[in-house]
């Protein structure tokens, strides 16, 4: 049995693909998830959606904006919420957005994969993931 904070900061991850964990006195912990371009992502193993309504990100983008997807089991898998957001102005200038999350019915190894539509490279950091009752 794994237990599970509703907050899980971004950090504190089971794998990641091209990301990088950085120091910040304004991320909730002192640290975020930094350095994420298109197509990064992070693991999350194991995790029980049952009975969550919702997720929120505290996320920052200097000019991009962009969308985080929430997929079960791998990159591509199935898509259980995706949280749009815009630019926020600058690197940390953090703002929390939230989208709804599907139950796949089962443990699931719960990817996080960023997604910024113009393509290019660093785009957005990441501080925390909280999920909703």
């Amino acid at each position: 049995i794994h237990l599970r904070s509703l907050k899980v900061e971004g950090e504190h991850h089971s794998f990641s693909h091209g990301t990088q964990i950085l120091g910040s006195a304004t991320a909730s912990g002192g640290r975020f998830i930094g350095s994420i371009s298109s197509g990064h992502h992070l693991v999350f193993k194991d995790v029980l959606l049952e009975g969550l309504s919702g997720v929120e990100m505290r996320v920052a983008s200097p000019s991009a904006g962009g969308r985080v997807e929430l997929r079960a089991g791998a990159p591509d898998g199935q898509i259980l919420s995706a949280v749009e957001f815009k630019p926020t102005g600058a690197w940390e200038d953090w703002v929390v957005k939230s989208a709804s999350i599907a139950d796949p019915g089962r443990l699931v190894d719960l990817y996080c994969v960023f997604v910024n539509p113009a393509g290019g490279g660093a785009f957005m950091n990441l501080d925390y993931l909280k999920f909703i009752r």
